[in-house]
């Protein structure tokens, strides 16, 4: 019979969780996460049942579960993995294994990248995250002097991460995302601006935010003042009920 990763534990003792730690977080094969902490941990071992079924939950991007019509499914490649690995069982069987989601979720963790104070600036190629992460959030100033230029390029940033949510929050250096604040800081200038100028440099009123609010297919949402909610791909709440975001 094969093992189940279902049961395993979420502690240092436990090679196949370790495994999947490992694999979730660079985002890899079994077979290389396993010769990682081989290389950390001489002498474990993960049978071949182990070995697959961890390859089925890297396919259903580290979540067996999906919501339909309100309840929760097997996804397809899950449910054909238990179909060949399991055999034929009743359906009370087949819940008994269920029972162990709660150890098995401690390695389907949320994960959250966070960042901020990229004002603007490029990334190179070799300095881009390859990790995959539920939700990324951009924490403020997304450029130095609140330019147009600086925002493209820090959205460029944010659609380069392997994320399927990405939310943005205004710093103190995107005044142009205010536009009351921006026409304010317009209208105080001494001596006058140029309006042609400052078109040309930090565009009309709204443009900023349009750049910004632009991305949104790409999984990029600006936080608006308000409260905000969000279902995660694997069914889970952002924030969680009875909480505000």
């Amino acid at each position: 019979m094969a093992s189940w990763l279902l049961t395993a534990k979420a502690d240092s003792s436990s090679d196949p969780a370790d495994t999947a730690t490992v694999m979730r977080a660079r985002n890899i094969p079994a077979s290389e996460a396993f010769r990682f902490v081989q290389s950390k941990r001489r002498g474990i071992e993960i049978d071949e049942g182990y070995m697959r079924q961890l390859e089925v939950w890297r396919a259903c991007r580290y979540e067996i579960y999906e919501k339909v019509k309100g309840r929760k499914t097997p996804k397809r490649l899950y449910a054909e993995w238990i179909e060949r690995e399991v055999g034929e069982r009743s359906q009370s069987q087949l819940d008994q294994y269920s029972q162990y989601h709660g150890s098995y979720k401690a390695l389907s963790k949320d994960l959250f990248l966070i960042l901020s104070d990229t004002h603007g600036k490029e990334t190179h190629s070799e300095d881009r995250l390859l990790q995959h992460a539920d939700v990324a959030i951009h924490c403020g100033d997304l450029t130095e002097e609140s330019k147009l230029e600086e925002y493209q390029a820090s959205i460029r940033i944010l659609k380069d991460i392997r994320a399927p949510l990405k939310l943005v929050i205004a710093g103190t250096h995107n005044f142009t995302m205010d536009i009351p604040a921006f026409r304010k800081k317009v209208a105080d200038a001494r001596p006058p601006l140029d309006p042609d100028l400052v078109r040309q440099v930090y565009g009309d009123y709204g443009d900023a935010r349009q750049i910004v609010k632009g991305a949104r297919d790409a999984g990029v949402i600006f936080l608006d003042g308000g409260s905000h909610q969000f279902v995660l791909e694997n069914g889970a709440l952002l924030p969680d009920r009875g909480t505000a975001l």
